[in-house]
């Protein structure tokens, strides 16, 4: 179906958000939040959503930054290039912090339990950059409502502040996975060691991948990086990954998610929107049934 625009009332104001089905099928399906990154809504979350949603999941991509007003669509290559236009960036980057993620991903739950369209009452979440980070901060605060959970390239995930998301995972009940680039300023190796210390101590199902990827952002369709990587190049040792045969972006269905995989899915849309290798890892969909139960 095509983009269905909603609005979700919030504690702090109306959320703009999009709404991704599987094309042509008849739900109700397991729901997915999609935490968009530091640089917004645009063409590029749009198209990554509904290759989610077209692996069997109903998506939900809100518009994190609604407290700010409306604004442009941004154009990757032109802020990452531009001083003046990351400091404005960066502010946005800036003004959510964990209280407002906590506040806007209860509202996104309640969102979607309201939903004839929605199977079951766990969920599945993802996100890049930024949006990796509101990712595990939701699966911390609400650890009963995730069935599996994805960061690629999140930010700032083990600092040493106090709202830190690794702090908040002992109770996470959901499969988990993170993905980290070799070089990352925002995730350098003292937080993947400590975030890793934190999800394994708290016995947190953990797949992680701090080692396939050199640089950060390659997952974003659109992206200065991601445009210049060889997907032929960039292979993992892990078992399960898959390559793509050839570069072209324009195949949802690269990869392993027929057996409608939530992380595998997730990880698949990352592998078409910048030709990347299809990640293999747990969260099946039987997984996101009732708040009470522990797959």
């Amino acid at each position: 179906m095509p983009r269905l625009e909603v609005t979700i009332k919030t504690r702090d104001g109306n959320c703009p958000a999009s709404v991704f089905t599987p094309a042509n099928k008849v739900g109700p399906w397991p729901a997915i939040i999609f935490f968009m990154d530091g640089l917004g809504i645009r063409p590029a979350m749009w198209e990554m959503g509904q290759r989610l949603a077209d692996g069997g999941y109903s998506v939900l991509l809100p518009d994190l930054y609604y407290r700010q007003g409306s604004y442009p669509p941004k154009n990757p290559a032109q802020v990452l290039a531009d001083p003046k236009l990351m400091g404005e960036l960066m502010k946005l980057v800036g003004s959510l912090d964990r209280d407002k993620k906590v506040s806007d991903a209860g509202a996104f739950i309640e969102f979607l339990s309201s939903r004839p369209d929605v199977k079951g009452n766990r969920f599945g979440s993802t996100g890049y950059c930024m949006g990796g980070n509101a990712s595990l901060t939701a699966a911390g605060a609400f650890p009963g409502r995730f069935a599996a959970v994805a960061s690629f390239h999140g930010g700032n995930l083990a600092t040493n502040q106090p709202d830190s998301p690794h702090l908040f995972v002992n109770n996470i009940t959901g499969r988990v996975y993170v993905a980290g680039a070799i070089e990352d300023g925002s995730f350098p190796e003292e937080q993947k060691n400590r975030l890793e210390k934190a999800l394994t101590e708290a016995r947190v199902d953990l797949w992680r991948d701090f080692g396939s990827m050199r640089i950060h952002s390659v997952w974003i369709l659109g992206s200065p990086v991601a445009a210049k990587r060889d997907p032929r190049k960039m292979g993992s040792p892990h078992d399960g990954f898959e390559r793509p045969d050839t570069a072209d972006c324009g195949d949802a269905s690269a990869g392993p998610i027929a057996g409608a995989d939530f992380l595998v899915a997730a990880a698949s849309v990352a592998a078409t929107c910048c030709s990347y290798s299809a990640l293999a890892v747990a969260g099946r969909e039987a997984d996101f049934g009732s708040a009470g139960s522990v797959a």
